[in-house]
């Protein structure tokens, strides 16, 4: 298990998958056709800019609606994250997180969603904790469990659309 692949998304307006390794702090984008490598993301080469969160364990990668990365990653504690990759030098910034306030460490199992009214979806996985926000990242529901082994954990977030015609995650909605 030396990459531990974690979490796999696809996305039909880049006709990629993005898939986040975990041993090697990194997620790649991969090409819906031909399988060719597209981009990496993390991992020792990346550069970021200046008070931008490292990726570090990824999990749950996919793009937001602004075509930024959106995961979750954990070095001692747990943060959702949002970059927006700057396409001519690679530089990832961080233009929207949460978590630390929370200061929970998820071994596994993190996840966001961006939510259509602006928001988003955290789960913290292993850390027992699942957090809507509102556009404004302000928490506006939770639900807290006992966290560890044995206790609650959080595998996958599913987002119910309002009008119930199904379920999805809003950046992936055409």
């Amino acid at each position: 298990d030396w990459t531990h692949a974690n979490g796999l998304s696809y996305s039909p307006d880049r006709g990629s998958y993005l898939m986040s390794l975990g041993h090697m702090d990194q997620v790649v984008e991969i090409d819906e056709y031909s399988g060719t490598l597209v981009a990496q993301y993390g991992g020792s080469d990346v550069q970021y800019s200046v008070n931008t969160t490292p990726i570090s364990f990824p999990h749950s990668p996919q793009w937001s609606r602004e075509q930024n990365l959106m995961l979750t990653t954990t070095d001692g504690t747990t943060v959702a994250v949002e970059y927006a990759i700057d396409s001519e030098t690679g530089v990832l910034t961080e233009v929207w997180s949460h978590g630390r306030a929370e200061a929970l460490y998820s071994a596994a199992l993190g996840e966001v969603q961006e939510l259509r009214s602006g928001g988003h979806l955290v789960s913290f996985g292993m850390g027992g904790l699942v957090q809507e926000l509102n556009a404004e990242g302000e928490v506006i529901w939770s639900l807290q469990g006992r966290a560890g082994k044995d206790r609650m954990t959080s595998i996958r977030l599913l987002n119910f659309r309002e009008d119930g015609s199904g379920w999805g995650p809003a950046s992936g909605e055409q």
